[in-house]
């Protein structure tokens, strides 16, 4: 798996993502051991999304049908690798309501995540009241802010219709002008992910995940502008 090359070749601590779907639980325990016979030490727990064609998400004879089940199985198993669980600054888009999103959230949580990583959002404000949600409910561990840079707005219009993120109407003016000029909207993708992280960072989170889509140089323009401490001795 390419966890294990990303180890072993780059010595990089890489997370694999693990979901649930089209699998029943003897076949996860099967791909969870080969992951860690492999060296994976960290895994991404996810329910998954339905594969395409299908309409809603459907449980296999013998499979697990939410996340913090896919949570539990992992903790039983091997009780000291890192588990991360995904969190939705603006709802899940099955969850009918926010205080129902954050009481499976919870669940996650106490079926035994070490940390949250959260859907793609353009409004640090979402960000932060959820945080602060996380908060009220005692949820204490890490949370980590997920980051798309916009370098293809056609494609980027496709993800968020897809989950439910709200694009900035200031945003999607200068994007939605700059749709001829692929090297406009990159530049204004890369301009506004930087600005998201700066406000982020001086609001303290414990990191940033970067929803790269195999294009890593936005994220490398990002990186170099930051101001982040250096961690040379």
């Amino acid at each position: 798996m390419w966890c294990e090359t990303i180890q072993k070749k780059l010595k990089i601590p890489a997370m694999a993502h693990f979901t649930c779907v089209g699998s029943n639980k003897e076949q996860l325990e099967e791909w969870l051991d080969r992951a860690v016979g492999s060296g994976v030490q960290n895994i991404m727990a996810l329910r998954g999304d339905p594969p395409q064609g299908q309409d809603g998400f459907q449980v296999v004879e013998g499979g697990l049908r939410y996340a913090n089940e896919l949570v539990e199985l992992i903790r039983s198993r091997y009780p000291d690798l890192g588990i991360g669980v995904a969190g939705y600054p603006e709802k899940h888009a099955e969850a009918p309501s926010m205080d129902q999103d954050l009481c499976n959230l919870q669940r996650k949580v106490n079926s035994g995540a070490d940390a949250i990583f959260t859907q793609l959002f353009f409004q640090n404000e979402c960000f932060l009241n959820f945080r602060d949600r996380c908060d009220q409910m005692g949820i204490q561990i890490p949370l980590i802010p997920g980051i798309m840079p916009i370098t293809d707005y056609a494609r980027i219009k496709k993800i968020t219709a897809m989950c439910g993120t709200a694009v900035p109407e200031d945003l999607a003016t200068q994007l939605e002008a700059a749709q001829e000029d692929t090297d406009k909207q990159f530049r204004i993708g890369v301009d506004f992910a930087i600005r998201q992280c700066e406000e982020l960072i001086r609001n303290g989170v414990p990191g940033i995940h970067f929803y790269a889509l195999n294009r890593s140089a936005a994220c490398e323009q990002i990186l170099a502008s930051l101001d982040l401490p250096s961690h040379e001795s």
